[in-house]
């Protein structure tokens, strides 16, 4: 991992060897700030930086465990009559990316977070889970909660799976928190052996203050983000309208990504908006007309037949030779008497996402 350091000299001194320097010190930060294990520590280089010159520094870390780390810089002045900002740090996140797919995200499994309310600045970071974070550089946390967001007119009454006052999605509060901006990150996803990648999630987004949802994607590790989606003002009407599905495609070069969701309240606190039930999936095999296939002789009529359903796929056929029969279900393939394949057949079964149209 390369990282390029600049300091810029703006007020009337940093001067350096005789009074001052600055330093950067490496540590890794998944603990407490006073437990953090240093790792690496460069010194203090030496020399002076002259009225509005930049001096950049290249230096390396090794970031290859699997970890959070922090990397600190230090402007140190001997002299210096408000030590408090000469301080600068950044979060690096070596995470395994998601391979398996379909993935999904319920965020069932997130500890509940600031559904009361709460002044903005709300940490809900520790309550994430799965490789999701929260943004520490963003207004207010994406809260995690249930039932309704505590405000009358905005918010949905319940999440969208399971549907049930006590089913958990991710919102922002609006409330003393207007024109806020809160940022939820994703783990990162090997994209390479999919052929059409699809992100889909729901949203609710009533109150008459609604502000704006934007969905943005990294090929970079966090560089650059280009947005994929937006939308802005109310979706619904009602607290109890059916959440809207949203698609988005992924189709950008193969490789590893990272998504974020950007929540960006409006100038009331009518602006709670909501974001539940994440799904990645490739979309060449997503689209099926059947939910359950009972499959008999009397039905594979073809030398080379493809049946596919959502959920459930029973077969008692007999696979005769030369035909080239494949099965793919999202649950279950279930082989009942008298199934059997002949010499000089092709089987082929998989379980694999596709939606029931």
């Amino acid at each position: 991992f390369r990282k390029s350091l600049s300091i810029v000299r703006y007020g009337a001194r940093l001067h350096y060897p005789d009074e001052s320097g600055f330093r950067h010190s490496f540590y890794d930060s998944g603990r407490s700030r006073s437990e953090w294990r240093r790792l690496y520590e460069s010194g203090t280089y030496m020399g002076e930086i002259l009225p509005d010159e930049t001096d950049t520094f290249n230096f390396f870390l090794d970031l290859s465990a699997i970890d959070v780390y922090n990397i600190e810089v230090l402007a140190v002045l001997l002299l210096d009559e408000d030590p408090s900002n000469d301080t600068i740090s950044i979060s690096v996140e070596h995470t395994t990316p998601v391979v398996i797919f379909p993935y999904s995200e319920d965020f069932e499994s997130f500890a509940p977070c600031g559904n009361n309310f709460g002044p903005c600045g709300f940490d809900c970071m520790v309550a994430t889970a799965n490789g999701w974070i929260q943004d520490a550089g963003d207004g207010d946390d994406w809260r995690i909660g249930f039932g309704t967001t505590g405000s009358g007119g905005t918010g949905p009454d319940q999440d969208h799976n399971p549907g049930t006052p006590t089913g958990q999605y991710l919102f922002t509060e609006a409330s003393g928190c207007q024109g806020v901006t809160s940022i939820l990150i994703s783990p990162c996803f090997d994209l390479s052996n999919l052929g059409d990648p699809y992100v889909d999630f729901y949203v609710h987004m009533f109150g008459s203050d609604m502000g704006t949802m934007s969905l943005q994607i990294t090929m970079d590790g966090g560089h650059t983000w280009m947005e994929l989606w937006s939308t802005t003002g109310q979706l619904q009407t009602a607290g109890d309208e059916p959440w809207a599905l949203q698609e988005v495609s992924l189709n950008q070069p193969p490789g590893i990504i990272q998504l974020r969701w950007i929540g960006l309240t409006g100038p009331g606190f009518l602006s709670d908006m909501a974001l539940d039930d994440v799904r990645i999936y490739d979309r060449q095999y997503a689209t099926c007309f059947l939910d359950s296939i009972f499959v008999d002789n009397a039905l594979i009529d073809m030398p080379i037949d493809l049946y596919r359903a959502s959920s459930y796929i029973e077969i008692n056929a007999l696979i005769q030779s030369g035909r080239n029969i494949i099965f793919k279900s999202g649950i279950e393939i279930n082989y009942v008497f008298p199934f059997a394949i002949e010499a000089g057949a092709t089987h082929v079964a998989e379980i694999e996402f596709c939606e029931h149209e």
